[in-house]
């Protein structure tokens, strides 16, 4: 299900781009930042263009996009290659050899992408405010 996009654009660590007025989206990024330890660099789609010009067009407001040197990957597939990125491997791994989880996962990444104000209010329940 993997579907890389290929581009001239080589960015020397990855880069997971998002949407910097969503508060539900900024409070991830911020989390996964933090975990990441500065081997991925998060930047919100509303900067990329002005430090990267020549980095890609995609619909970065709709959905959260890793940018590596290989291609480019969006949504559920994008967070899992962030955890492969930061040393948690298998849910990459299940992504790529079950169609039902990649499928499920998708699925479900675009309900709460396509809901993140409910989303933000049920995360805070869960987890707290920060």
């Amino acid at each position: 299900m993997s579907k890389k996009r290929k581009r001239n654009f080589i960015p020397n660590k990855p880069i997971m781009v998002w949407d910097g007025e969503c508060s539900f989206c900024k409070k991830f990024a911020e989390r996964f930042k933090t975990r990441s330890k500065d081997l991925v660099e998060f930047i919100p789609y509303q900067l990329l263009s002005e430090k990267y010009p020549e980095a890609p067009k995609y619909d970065y407001q709709n959905s959260v996009f890793f940018l590596e040197n290989s291609g480019s990957t969006r949504g559920a597939e994008a967070l899992f290659n962030y955890f492969k990125k930061t040393g948690i491997k298998w849910p990459k791994v299940l992504y790529d050899e079950y169609r039902f989880f990649s499928r499920s996962s998708e699925f479900f990444y675009r309900l709460i992408a396509n809901n993140r104000k409910i989303a933000a209010v049920v995360g805070r329940f869960f987890f707290g405010s920060n």
